[in-house]
């Protein structure tokens, strides 16, 4: 579990945020679909189903800093001073572009011209949040700068998109209209999902069943290209039977 909201792409690239995110918003779309089926006016044959439960995109407020003070100071938000006379920091004029620099590259093409090639698969971590996927927006504000203009502190505001994977391991599994299913984290086992959705370690094997072309081997669950994609947890009624 990373303590800092952490960013892995392709390429061995790791970036770590000096702050606890901003803001963080993270949630699941429910399509519900069904009608009445008997006689006008009979409520209990207007039965309500799940039709498809699909992850929003990952919304993320940043925030990064190069002012180093020194001297007296006044208290800023997060931790941070500016020295009071406004005089130079510490260590020269950072230019905080320096540290966003590199998440504003996931959002470049790597190509010159027509051929620009895929987008940078990324994950990103935080406290218990994981997410698999790409940026689609950048966005980086200027809130702070050294007396020569230098940008010293920044808010970039991402959007990241799910990994489609998860949506196509549905659909070839014909698998539309599920009800229950949970994201694979790094160092998760089969048996500790099975008893956190079917209260029984022990039927991990009908989550294997379930997910047979997800997870062809249990044994080396859970694989890289696992993390971050979600499981199918069966119905506790057939499991029972």
């Amino acid at each position: 579990m990373a303590k800092k909201f952490t960013i892995r792409a392709e390429g061995n690239i790791t970036i770590e945020a000096a702050y606890n995110p901003e803001t963080l918003s993270d949630g699941l779309t429910s399509t519900i679909a069904g009608g009445t089926t008997g006689a006008a006016g009979d409520a209990s044959k207007n039965i309500k189903t799940f039709n498809k439960v699909n992850r929003n995109d990952l919304q993320v407020e940043l925030l990064f800093d190069t002012y180093v003070s020194q001297g007296s100071s006044i208290n800023l938000p997060f931790g941070l001073s500016v020295g009071a006379s406004g005089g130079a920091p510490a260590g020269g004029n950072a230019d905080v572009r320096d540290l966003t620099k590199p998440i504003r590259n996931l959002i470049m093409p790597t190509q010159a011209g027509k051929e620009t090639g895929k987008p940078p698969l990324c994950e990103f971590e935080w406290k218990d949040v994981f997410f698999k996927g790409y940026i689609t927006s950048f966005t980086e504000k200027f809130t702070l700068f050294f007396p020569d203009g230098t940008p010293a502190r920044a808010k970039v505001n991402l959007t990241i998109v799910q990994n489609e994977k998860f949506n196509e391991a549905l659909e070839a599994k014909g698998k539309d209209k599920c009800r229950k299913v949970r994201m694979i984290k790094q160092d998760d086992r089969l048996d500790l999902i099975a008893h956190e959705t079917l209260q029984n370690p022990r039927l991990w094997r009908e989550i294997v069943n379930e997910n047979s072309s997800l997870i062809p081997n249990p044994r080396k669950f859970p694989e890289n290209d696992q993390v971050g994609t979600m499981v199918m947890i069966p119905d506790y009624y057939k499991v029972a039977k």
